[in-house]
């Protein structure tokens, strides 16, 4: 069940876009929410690891930024509770290495994704693996310049892109979870079994045409 742990997690991911709420509340709760959502992927991709070494890396990178979030959500607290003045440029340092370490886990998951889709023969899912890998790419470069603070429309351009590419990365995961059997799930061979049989239909039908 290693990628609908690893969905469950990345869904959770999504609400790292607390800092978007005004009340102290609100983002403490959010970005609460996306660390537990780092936990849960790196349990995913720990179980990936099993069949894939990528995700073992992938897992390394989830886990760094499980660290990183947690770090930024304690110097929230600090300032906003303690009145504690934190270094703009240690909170910079943090959100930059995220924004590395964020570039990363993707680099890897992808990579992993690449390689599982082309080894269970599902082609059309190998090339989502290589287009979104790069449209991924793309985010981490923005996402990256954002954080240097250059431009409010920026951020607000990296908040949109942030949530379009989280929805569609855990879609993508999702369609692993249905189609690829990993050899612990046996439940799963049925539905890669249907795979099968869809595409020996949509042959048939062709050839008959």
């Amino acid at each position: 069940m290693g990628f609908g742990i690893l969905f469950l997690g990345y869904i959770f991911t999504v609400f790292d876009t607390g800092i978007l709420f005004i009340d102290s509340i609100s983002v403490v709760f959010m970005k609460a929410l996306s660390i537990l959502g780092w936990i849960i992927v790196t349990v995913g991709c720990g179980k990936l690891s099993k069949y894939i070494e990528k995700f073992y890396m992938a897992k390394a990178a989830s886990a760094t930024l499980f660290i990183l979030s947690a770090g930024d959500v304690v110097c929230h607290c600090l300032v906003t509770y303690k009145g504690i003045e934190i270094s703009i440029v240690l909170r910079t340092v943090i959100y930059l290495l995220y924004a590395m370490t964020y570039f990363l886990f993707h680099f890897y998951l992808f990579g992993a994704l690449k390689d599982v889709t082309a080894d269970t023969g599902l082609e059309k899912e190998n090339k989502k693996a290589k287009k979104l890998f790069y449209l991924n790419t793309v985010f981490c470069a923005v996402n990256f310049v954002s954080y240097l603070g250059i431009s409010d429309t920026l951020t607000a351009v990296r908040y949109l892109f942030f949530i379009f590419i989280t929805a569609v990365n855990a879609a993508f995961i999702y369609t692993c979870y249905m189609w690829i059997c990993l050899p612990e799930d046996v439940d799963m061979k049925t539905r890669s079994e249907k795979k099968a049989e869809q595409k020996e239909g949509k042959k048939r039908k062709n050839a008959e045409k």
